[in-house]
């Protein structure tokens, strides 16, 4: 995962080491699907949207979208 600072400003007390932690990783999950460019979704990587997804706040058309990207991408890896 890598970690964009700029997505920070408001918990800029943040170090390095608390991203081992899981709820600190969630939020930012949250944090670049909320506020992050593609690059951050880049950075952050698909395997974790998926896993921290079920857990995280977004708004619901973020979530919606995510949903449905992550149900496309599974039906068109089954037809293959």
């Amino acid at each position: 995962m890598k970690i964009n600072r700029a997505l920070l400003w408001d918990l800029y007390h943040l170090k390095d080491e608390d991203f081992k932690r899981e709820d600190v990783r969630e939020w930012y999950a949250a944090r670049v699907i909320t506020k992050g460019t593609y690059d951050d979704v880049l950075g952050l990587g698909l395997e974790n949207i998926r896993k921290y997804l079920p857990k995280i706040k977004i708004p619901e058309r973020l979530r919606d979208f995510w949903e449905w990207y992550f149900k496309t991408t599974e039906q068109n890896a089954d037809t293959n």
